[in-house]
């Protein structure tokens, strides 16, 4: 497996993805949009220059109902080396029974057949899987609630000091935090009952991810920052 670095912004590195497909002769390349922490887009542009490549592109959008862009699912179609995975984990709602699908070119579909397991969805996840599908307009009213919320969060994290917030199309706003510690800030929120994720790795350096929720959640954690910025 070889890992390719986010340029600054967290934007996909189109040149040195190129660069390592010619230098290792990969056959897979892995994509996320929204991309998870980060929740930014992967452009139209820079996908057709990738599908390009002599490479299976694989594409996760776990996150795509919350975007403001639309899927690239229908694109299949047009390439023949471009797999989409979709979930019904995210927007609806249903996690923890790991249902989710793959949008396929034909060819692909003789080989995947040769291993799929013959138990692979169980009773409960197609039972509440065929529910979700029963109550899509309900779930997207949800989405444009989440989607509504996010840019009013987004607003108002843009208003901390000590907070730099990055655009997103997910359900999460990632945030640089500055001239602090990230991880003693996410503990401090924990402490009055709010909970982030935390990060520090690298290209993700002192880094929390706040979920968007509901607008008297999204009120109670603009309180504790504002009490945490002394």
């Amino acid at each position: 497996m070889v890992e390719v670095g986010r340029t600054e912004g967290f934007a996909v590195d189109v040149d040195e993805i190129e660069r390592a497909v010619g230098e290792v002769r990969a056959k897979l390349l892995f994509l996320t949009s929204p991309n998870n922490p980060t929740g930014n887009w992967l452009p139209d542009e820079a996908l057709r220059r990738l599908l390009k490549l002599p490479v299976l592109v694989v594409l996760d959008e776990a996150y795509v109902e919350f975007a403001d862009h639309p899927s690239r699912a229908n694109w299949v179609l047009a390439h023949e080396n471009l797999v989409v995975l979709r979930t019904f984990s995210k927007a609806a709602g249903i996690a923890g029974l790991r249902l989710g699908y793959g949008i396929c070119p034909e060819w692909l579909m003789a080989v995947l057949w040769k291993f799929k397991q013959p138990y692979n969805v169980n009773v409960a996840a197609t039972v509440a899987g065929l529910a979700s599908l029963r109550h899509v307009d309900q779930i997207y009213a949800v989405v444009a609630k989440i989607k509504g919320e996010r840019r009013r969060l987004l607003a108002a994290l843009q208003q901390v000091p000590y907070l730099k917030p990055y655009e997103s199309q997910a359900n999460f706003i990632l945030c640089g935090v500055v001239d602090r510690s990230a991880k003693e800030l996410k503990l401090a929120l924990e402490r009055q009952g709010i909970l982030v994720r935390h990060y520090n790795k690298p290209g993700l350096e002192n880094c929390i991810r706040i979920s968007v929720g509901r607008p008297e959640q999204t009120d109670r954690l603009l309180q504790a920052l504002a009490t945490l910025a002394g």
